[in-house]
C-alpha cells in the first residue's frame, strides 16, 4: 500500500513538474507573439488616435471655410458682381419702411468716372425726428455697402424732417478675376467643377 501511495504522490510530482514545464515552454513561445501583438496593438492604437486628430482638424477646418462661405456670399450682397438697381431700391424702401419713413422717388445713375464701380444713387426720405435717426442708423448698419456723399436736412410745418441723401453704392469691377483665384486657389482635388 506505501508502494501505491509512493506512486500517486510520485505521480502527482511528475504532474505538477510536466505541467510547470509545459506552461514555461509555452510561455516562452507565447511571450514573443504577446510582444509582437501588443507593439502592433499600440501601433494601431496610435493610427486610430492620429485619424482622430486629423478629422478633428478637419472638422475645425469645415466650420472656418463654411463661415467664409458666408461672410463671402455676405460680401457679394453688400457688394454685388453685377449692376444691382432693383435691390438698391428695394433695399432702401425696405430700410424706410422698417423705420416708418417714406421716399418719393430715387435716381439711380452709373457714377460717371470711368473704370469706377460706383452707382450713385438719389434720394429723399421724410419722416419724424425718431423716424430719421432710425433710417440713417439702419443705413449705416444695412449689409448693403453705401457711401453717403452728401446729406441736406430740412423740415416742414407739419413737424415732418425731409432728408435728401446722395449716396454711391458699389459693385465688383471684374468679377471674372474672382472667379479665377477662387479655383486657383483651392486644391485640384476640391475645385471640381469650379471654373
Amino acid at each position: 500500500m506505501d508502494n501505491k501511495r509512493n506512486s500517486g504522490i510520485f505521480f502527482n510530482i511528475f504532474a505538477v513538474v510536466l505541467s510547470l514545464a509545459s506552461f514555461f515552454v509555452a510561455w516562452k513561445m507565447i511571450l514573443p507573439q504577446y510582444v509582437i501583438n501588443k507593439n502592433h496593438y499600440a501601433k494601431v492604437d496610435a493610427e486610430v488616435n492620429a485619424a482622430k486628430d486629423k478629422l478633428e482638424s478637419l472638422k475645425v477646418a469645415k466650420t472656418s471655410l463654411d463661415n467664409l462661405g458666408t461672410i463671402v456670399d455676405q460680401m457679394f450682397i453688400a457688394i454685388p458682381s453685377e449692376k444691382d438697381d432693383p435691390n438698391i431700391i428695394a433695399e432702401l424702401e425696405a430700410i424706410a419702411t422698417k423705420n416708418n419713413a417714406y421716399i418719393p422717388s430715387i435716381q439711380i445713375a452709373d457714377s460717371g468716372s470711368a473704370g469706377s464701380s460706383a452707382v450713385a444713387v438719389s434720394f429723399s426720405v421724410s419722416g419724424g425726428f425718431a423716424d430719421m435717426q432710425g433710417f440713417v442708423n439702419s443705413l449705416e448698419n444695412d449689409l448693403k455697402f453705401f457711401s453717403v456723399k452728401s446729406l441736406a436736412i430740412s423740415g416742414n410745418k407739419e413737424g415732418l424732417i425731409n432728408l435728401s441723401f446722395q449716396v454711391e453704392a458699389y459693385q465688383q469691377t471684374d468679377s471674372s478675376l474672382t472667379s479665377t483665384t477662387q479655383s486657383s486657389t483651392l486644391p485640384s482635388d476640391v475645385s471640381g467643377g469650379i471654373e
